[in-house]
């Protein structure tokens, strides 16, 4: 069945909930503790079921509606089943709406270097969402073993080679920050291959005491697999130019980035569940949940507001990631407003 005749048949289920309640009002009661008039796909059976539900209430006897159905379609006794229908399909819909605006506002904040402020916002609420599906779905089902891989590629800011080489510069001039940043910032934070292994290559070097130089680096990087990734020492050179930038900013543009790619490709992951009409609303919300828990790890930066001292923690992130993010070693310069800090736990 593809997603228009699904909608078809949505349409066809609430008409035939609409005609039960108008046969059998006493169904009402249980129906309307289940299913609010958002839940309907259509304006019209939205206010149907809203008229419905006062004139019950008002113990008054539904009048006849140019909504309902002819009788063949609806069965009165099974109108509590209709509900679990309607409720089911407007579920997967609104899981649909969040995980989309998910996907747009991540796109968009991460072209314009806008920061991540809206995307931190949308994957709170596609996770609110989600939360409240499963309380009022009532069961969940079993995790799935595999997910669907992304439709479209992850959104990155254009500017993400440039940002990963500032990082590995500043981070080379300023080797005493190494260990700090080295606890919280993942290799795979860096998108590419060769600036993971310089990133590794920085690591194993300080971790062993040895000087860090151009030289030295590429022959770690040598030991580490350089030639397969066609690293040379005058990439080495230009990855490593001395520079005063803060290696704390820059692993902060990077962390936000890595949330922004993991944001994005959660959306869209979710995005294909909701269209897999074969999976049951607790399947879907099992296997979304799954999607969202690279999110989780990756929600490791706030944006500050130099403004407010006190602002309270963003959507998604605990007073205590809050407490750690809001602190830095002693040594490390201020970042200008408007970035964000990656610090000292």
């Amino acid at each position: 069945m593809n997603l228009d005749q699904n909608h078809d048949l949505v349409l066809h289920t609430e008409q035939a909930l609409l005609a039960a309640l108008h046969a059998c009002p006493a169904h009402l009661s249980e129906v309307s503790k289940l299913l609010c008039p958002d839940d309907f796909a259509q304006a019209t059976h939205q206010e149907h079921y809203r008229h419905l539900t006062a004139q019950t209430q008002a113990g008054k006897k539904p009048q006849e509606s140019t909504v309902i159905p002819t009788a063949g379609h609806s069965n009165p006794d099974n109108a509590p089943a209709y509900a679990r229908l309607v409720l089911a399909a407007s579920l997967r819909r609104n899981l649909a709406r969040r995980a989309a605006h998910l996907a747009t506002t991540a796109r968009v904040e991460a072209a314009g270097n806008l920061g991540a402020t809206n995307t931190l916002a949308a994957t709170h609420d596609l996770a609110e969402a989600l939360r409240h599906a499963a309380q009022r779905w009532g069961t969940t089902g079993p995790r799935p073993n595999h997910l669907p891989a992304p439709s479209v590629p992850a959104a990155s800011p254009p500017t993400q080679q440039e940002d990963e080489a500032r990082f590995l510069a500043s981070l080379a001039s300023h080797p005493q920050h190494i260990p700090d940043i080295t606890r919280r910032l993942h290799p795979d934070v860096l998108t590419n291959l060769r600036h993971q292994l310089l990133y590794r290559s920085l690591a194993a070097l300080h971790h062993r005491g040895q000087p860090i130089d151009p030289l030295t680096l590429a022959w770690e990087a040598h030991h580490q697999g350089a030639p397969a990734h066609h690293l040379t020492i005058d990439h080495v050179t230009n990855l490593t130019t001395p520079t005063t930038d803060d290696p704390y900013q820059r692993a902060d543009r990077l962390l936000q980035a890595a949330f922004q790619r993991a944001a994005s490709n959660a959306a869209h992951v979710i995005k294909a569940l909701t269209t897999d009409l074969s999976l049951a609303p607790g399947e879907l919300f099992a296997a979304s949940e799954l999607a969202l828990q690279p999110v989780n790890h990756h929600q490791r930066w706030r944006a500050p507001n130099r403004r407010d001292q006190h602002t309270r923690p963003g959507p998604g992130i605990s007073a205590r990631q809050e407490k750690g993010l809001s602190h830095r070693p002693p040594s490390a310069r201020s970042c200008p407003d408007g970035d964000v800090l990656m610090s000292r736990t």
